[in-house]
């Protein structure tokens, strides 16, 4: 019991500095069932419990959901600038509560995944369309 309290709170401290927010599950990791039991209840009580992976993934799909825009619409595309985990990111919506709430939830929850490098401008005005050829395509907001 007091093991895997100790590989828990050790793990989770060399899990801040885990690359590009990805951070291993360690609660599952500490815990190997040799001790008698499988400790799951007493981990999960004492780790966090958010699975980061698992949000980090939540984020890439409403990420690139929100960044979505229409390269060849008659309208402004990509105006509106948004808070992501390390920095502003362009989006032509300027309402995207799903994004926002797990933006908010992985910073309260999971280690920083921000490296320094500096920030793109935010709102960029400018939608990439994924297929230039193609006027029926979607774009992605620079």
């Amino acid at each position: 019991m007091v093991l895997a309290r100790v590989s828990v709170v050790v793990g989770l401290a060399f899990a801040g500095f885990a690359c590009g927010g990805h951070v291993a599950d360690v609660a599952d990791a500490a815990v190997d069932g040799s001790s008698g039991g499988d400790g799951s209840s007493e981990a999960a009580s004492d780790a966090r419990a958010v699975d980061c992976n698992q949000l980090f993934a939540q984020l890439g799909a409403a990420r690139a959901q929100a960044r979505t825009c229409c390269p060849f619409c008659n309208s402004q595309q990509c105006v509106h600038a948004i808070d992501d985990v390390c920095c502003k990111i362009s989006v032509t919506a300027d309402n995207v509560p799903a994004f926002s709430q797990l933006v908010t939830e992985y910073k309260a929850n999971c280690p920083s995944a921000c490296s320094g490098t500096p920030c793109v401008r935010a709102p960029s005005g400018i939608c990439d369309p994924t297929n230039p050829n193609d006027p029926q395509s979607r774009g992605i907001c620079r």
